[in-house]
């Protein structure tokens, strides 16, 4: 029986069957990528490996085990081709998609496919047409959230089926930790299995990269740096109920997580997080020294200028050059 199979319940449905987890050194591609996307593949594989100086990627025993969920999807099937192929070669990953039975062809055999139930959600012409006065009706009206508003109501049931594993298990199989990713997140697992080991997973804590209310309160982590739980918190966050209250209100992914976890008392973690902070001309340099001593756990749109987000058109050179990588990454993927 392998470590994998030691650490996961029994499958329950073919799209969860023993196949699923084969050895995670080999697999058989289902589908060709393009020339640009084996290129980033190559050169992710090849920095996993200068930052993590190769024996830094195996899993130690002695770590926590961090189920890590990628919200992902079939019409974007190649950005969780790339994630499977590239670090969650060295972790436990499931990938949220919406052909859990692959009837497409677009996956990898061995990916291990999770298809959620619909809930009910708003769309997003209902958002824009009934904001309230304290939101900013431009941002449920721009095309962009018309073509992802949907999606935002995914991660919290993506949340209660990790749950689910992680108590049908327990700690006896190895899973402390959840990690909500998105599919154009990068992770480095090491990274994470190290901040992770400094807290108590039997406690209520939520790690991630926190926008901060005005008086300085963390408030939710910024979806792209991905969030991450601990068995504590999962334990005492009500999802079932947060699903069927915040699933009936206009609100992002990550919004929906924050409550949830503040409503139940879980401890908001903002120390470990570098970008998702109102950006200003002094931000910069403090964030580039943080990242070179290796004390930036989460970046959300670390590329990407503005108040959300850093312009750090260089940062793979500073990834190369840091005292040890962050543990989740957003779109690094576009810098290669």
């Amino acid at each position: 029986m392998s470590e994998r199979d030691e650490i996961w319940p029994a499958p329950q449905s073919h799209a969860e069957s023993a196949e699923a987890w084969p050895n995670s050194k080999y697999w058989e591609p289902a589908v060709q990528m393009d020339a640009r996307a084996h290129r980033r593949e190559r050169m992710l594989t090849k920095l996993l490996r200068v930052t993590h100086h190769r024996g830094l990627l195996q899993r130690d025993n002695s770590s926590a085990a961090i189920l890590y969920v990628v919200m992902g999807s079939a019409r974007a099937a190649e950005r969780s081709l790339l994630q499977h192929r590239t670090w969650c070669q060295h972790a436990l990953c499931a990938f949220v998609t919406d052909d859990a039975s692959n009837s497409s062809g677009a996956y990898d055999a061995g990916m291990r496919l999770i298809q959620l139930a619909p809930t009910m959600s708003r769309t997003a012409a209902w958002c824009c047409a009934n904001a309230s006065a304290e939101q900013d009706r431009s941002f449920f009206c721009s095309e962009h959230r018309s073509r992802t508003l949907a999606a935002q109501y995914r991660f919290m049931p993506a949340l209660q089926w990790a749950k689910q594993q992680l108590l049908r298990g327990g700690s006896a199989r190895g899973i402390d930790w959840v990690a909500l990713v998105d599919d154009d997140s990068f992770v480095f697992p090491s990274s994470l299995n190290r901040l992770v080991g400094k807290y108590n997973a039997s406690r209520p804590v939520h790690l991630g990269d926190f926008w901060r209310s005005d008086d300085g309160n963390p408030l939710y982590a910024c979806g792209g740096g991905g969030s991450v739980f601990s068995r504590g918190a999962l334990q005492r966050m009500d999802l079932a109920h947060s699903i069927r209250t915040l699933h009936r209100q206009c609100m992002q992914s990550d919004w929906m997580l924050g409550q949830c976890a503040r409503q139940a008392g879980v401890r908001l973690h903002a120390e470990h997080g570098c970008t998702c902070v109102r950006w200003t001309a002094h931000t910069e340099p403090l964030v580039r020294a943080r990242l070179l001593r290796g004390s930036c756990a989460f970046l959300q749109f670390p590329n990407k200028p503005g108040h959300l987000g850093g312009p750090f058109k260089d940062l793979l050179p500073l990834l190369r050059n840091a005292t040890r990588p962050p543990a989740i990454v957003h779109q690094l993927e576009r810098l290669v």
